[in-house]
């Protein structure tokens, strides 16, 4: 049978049977009786989940609001009408993990992957229909297992990396250097947009140096640079040739790593220290009231 989505509309509650096997065995008479002044007020808010049986409905989750309303005399109450007890007991499911506790990246791939083999036929479309997601965060998810790093998964599991920032590692066809960029990613804690900085070095550097063609470059105008071999990369002097070393590195992870973090060293004296003592603030504050008059409060 094709799943189809289901519909919402308020159905008589003489249609309404109880579920075969109840959730809740025993009902609290207190704050049942809680409920039925609230139905009585405001209605019923969350809608029953129901699917049918014959000419009648069986109900699958809101056993309890059921009750309620026909203490409070309703005599139609809001359903979530599903094709089968099957698809509704997925949506029951769905909904109390997504909106209860909260399914991880990682629970969800497993899940959604246990319902395409076992109860889909391997069809995405179905699986969407059946959950009533859309196409691309299913397999988005599905993704993570079928065409994801098995290292990269079972990090995402133990909450070593964000799912963002597996799916950028993810991305990374060389297994070699994924697993560098996951190591560092979990010892790092990388940002989404730490990881996409890593991959793109790795698109423009690292990629074309492994496979010994020549480093994608970015076009300039600007002049080629040249290399002043008795010039300090830290300090920028030229004194004292003597006493300085030769550094094997690559031109292009000079470009990529070394240069920018020379550059925001020679930029140090710029930033601002964050006060950690109260007299450092407070000398802080004087140094801004002296440079900006305007900040002064008199």
């Amino acid at each position: 049978m094709e799943l189809q989505t289901h519909d919402s509309r308020a159905i008589p509650i003489g249609l309404l049977d109880d579920p075969l096997t109840p959730s809740r065995s025993d009902m609290d008479d207190a704050k049942m009786s809680e409920l039925v002044d609230s139905i009585r007020q405001i209605g019923v808010i969350a809608h029953l989940i129901v699917f049918p049986v014959g000419d009648r409905y069986e109900v699958r989750a809101g056993h309890r609001r059921l009750v309620a309303s026909r203490m409070a005399g309703l005599a139609v109450v809001p359903c979530d009408v599903y094709p089968s007890g099957d698809a509704a007991d997925d949506a029951v499911q769905f909904a109390e993990n997504e909106y209860r506790e909260k399914l991880t990246p990682a629970d969800e791939a497993l899940w959604f992957d246990d319902l395409l083999t076992k109860k889909c036929g391997g069809d995405v479309d179905q699986l969407c229909a059946r959950l009533k997601l859309k196409r691309d965060r299913v397999e988005r998810r599905l993704d993570l297992i079928y065409r994801g790093c098995p290292f990269v998964f079972e990090a995402l599991q133990k909450g070593q990396v964000k799912v963002g920032v597996a799916e950028t590692i993810n991305r990374c066809t060389d297994a070699e250097h994924r697993r560098y960029m996951l190591d560092l990613a979990r010892h790092e804690e990388w940002t989404v947009a730490r990881a996409v900085a890593a991959l793109d070095q790795w698109r423009l550097y690292h990629a074309p140096a492994k496979a010994g063609a020549a480093p994608a470059t970015e076009p300039s105008d600007a002049p080629a640079p040249t290399n002043d071999f008795f010039k300090c990369q830290v300090c920028g002097e030229s004194h004292d040739a003597q006493n300085m070393k030769p550094r094997q590195v690559h031109d292009y992870c000079e470009r990529a790593t070394l240069k920018p973090a020379l550059d925001f060293y020679g930029r140090r004296g710029d930033l601002l220290k964050f006060p950690s003592t109260l007299d450092e603030a407070r000398a802080l504050a004087s140094r801004l009231i002296d440079r900006f008059p305007e900040l002064s409060p008199e």
